[in-house]
């Protein structure tokens, strides 16, 4: 099967523009805490619980 898509050319050359630069690269910053979690991991209800009520 085969699928041909008909692109504007301003929006291919972008495309192109765009896909030769350096790839993003995300910095994720770790922090240490020193509370103890306030949720038990292994408990699915709990969990529950702060992801729909903080």
């Amino acid at each position: 099967m085969k699928t041909t898509l008909n692109l504007n050319d301003e929006v291919l050359r972008r495309s192109k523009e765009s896909a030769a630069r350096p790839p993003f690269r995300l910095a994720l910053r770790t922090v240490q805490g020193t509370r103890p979690p306030n949720v038990d991991i292994s408990d699915r209800n709990a969990l529950y619980d702060v992801i729909d009520h903080g």
